[in-house]
């Protein structure tokens, strides 16, 4: 069965559920923490486009040949969404996951399930529309100084460079997540540019992040959830384990 897409950037198509190869592909790249593999199953569950969206205006998004998207290319927002529609197509918008109350009196360990087609979504801001068309290259200004940075949205093989950035750094996670994302910073040489992240006030980096933030397009994925226990509401991280993409049956419960 195919169902209909539409991604934050625009990009529209069609789309179909996981065969069993594919999802057992995900999971382990779950586990192992590698994005990477996504690539592949997207080609493969992308049935048909019927909107390139800004991707027509980007020459090294599109094969030549066969008109098809090279995901690689893609933006962060557009495939962190299809991943949720995937996910949704495959088994259901129904997603039901464990979590642990982080209030230390309590600890209560229970299941939550939400739907995935209710996740808050937000389309690509259309600066970030028109920069993507024409380089991907956006500028802001730090806060404290007003010295200005340019960055990019983030793509398929923007999270690979980034991904080998964080492990390079891997006391440095702040440091590098933004490094991955800034382009250059005026009057800042590209081999001090890890330095100079370093020595940011936080109120600037928060500012940064909350930039990068709003550049993008996506879909929200921190949740609130409810202790049954103790009842505090507490925001967490939606998860994406392997269970995400292989999850476990439920047991039939018996009556003697």
């Amino acid at each position: 069965m195919s169902i209909p897409v539409k991604l934050p950037s625009g990009l529209a198509g069609t789309i179909r559920g996981l065969k069993v190869a594919e999802a057992n592909t995900l999971a382990n790249a779950m586990e192992q923490k590698r994005g990477t593999a996504l690539d592949s199953v997207y080609s493969a569950v992308w049935l048909a486009t019927s909107d390139l969206g800004p991707y027509g205006s980007v020459a090294e998004a599109v094969d030549e040949k066969s008109g098809k998207l090279a995901w690689s290319k893609a933006l962060a927002c557009d495939r962190f969404t299809l991943m949720l529609r995937v996910r949704a197509a495959t088994y259901g918008p129904e997603y039901a996951f464990k979590a642990r109350c982080v209030v230390p009196t309590c600890g209560e360990r229970f299941e939550w399930e939400l739907s995935l087609d209710d996740l808050p979504a937000k389309p690509l801001p259309p600066l970030s529309l028109e920069a993507f068309k024409n380089g991907n290259r956006l500028a802001a200004t730090l806060p404290s100084d007003g010295r200005e940075f340019w960055f990019s949205l983030q793509t398929g093989d923007g999270e690979k460079k980034a991904e080998q950035l964080l492990k390079q750094n891997r006391a440095r996670q702040l440091t590098a997540a933004l490094a991955s994302r800034i382009v250059e910073i005026h009057g800042v040489a590209g081999g001090d540019k890890l330095k100079f992240i370093d020595n940011l006030d936080m109120g600037d980096a928060h500012e940064v992040l909350r930039i990068l933030d709003d550049a993008d397009g996506g879909v929200e994925s921190n949740i609130e959830v409810q202790c049954p226990a103790c009842g505090d509401i507490q925001e967490m991280a939606l998860p994406f384990g392997k269970e995400f993409w292989v999850p476990l049956p439920k047991r039939k419960t018996t009556t003697g």
